[in-house]
């Protein structure tokens, strides 16, 4: 068991899958997870039991918020959320190189709280299915690739900020989260006092 938390109070997601669904969704996740359809479904996300859960052809984790952070509960055969490096496929040649990645060896960034945003809705799915970075749906007017994933290429995006206060043509040194509908964490109140108060220009690297 990994901790990644500061505190032991835990919150359960806003929507859950219910107990009379059960059976249906096993069916469904029968058919998303088998190896015939590995090249088009990278993984299932789910919350259920008071956690959150994200689940692959080759494995599966088991995960819910504790305190300020997250703790995983469980895995099973690989872990399809183990890397969540921030930097993966950097700088830009290293993407251009592998814009389709495979789950193996691509990198989901703030996955956690990105997959508790969903389910802390009540409007959320019972089932979120993520396609695969190399989905090709050309056939039918679509494109390779998928859109709003998980995935680094996808979740990653460049965020400028000018204005009086912040030093022209700066760098953010830190990765940040996209904000949540969870009251947010130490880590996203310093990034929005970064980028409110005076202080943004100390806080930024020419």
């Amino acid at each position: 068991m990994v901790d990644t938390t500061r505190a032991t109070t835990t919150s359960a997601p806003g929507h859950e899958l219910r107990p009379e669904y059960a059976t249906d969704a096993a069916r469904a996740l029968e058919v998303l997870l088998d190896a015939s359809l590995d090249p088009i479904v990278d993984m299932v996300l789910l919350a259920r039991d008071g956690h959150y859960e994200a689940l692959s052809h080759d494995g599966a984790t088991r995960f819910r918020r504790s305190g300020d952070g997250f703790e995983v509960i469980s895995v099973e055969g690989r872990d399809p959320l183990v890397d969540q490096s921030t930097d993966a496929f950097s700088p830009l040649d290293a993407e251009l190189a592998c814009r389709h990645p495979h789950r193996g060896s691509n990198a989901y960034p703030f996955a956690f709280e990105t997959t508790a945003q969903l389910f802390d809705s009540p409007a959320a799915p019972d089932l979120c299915v993520v396609h695969s970075a190399a989905h090709n749906w050309e056939d039918q007017g679509g494109h390779r690739g998928e859109h709003g994933s998980l995935g680094i290429v996808q979740a990653r995006a460049p965020f400028v900020l000018a204005g009086r206060g912040c030093a022209t043509r700066a760098w953010l040194r830190a990765p940040r989260a996209s904000s949540t509908s969870h009251p947010p964490s130490p880590s996203c109140s310093e990034s929005r006092r970064c980028l409110t108060a005076p202080t943004c220009r100390a806080r930024t690297a020419p």
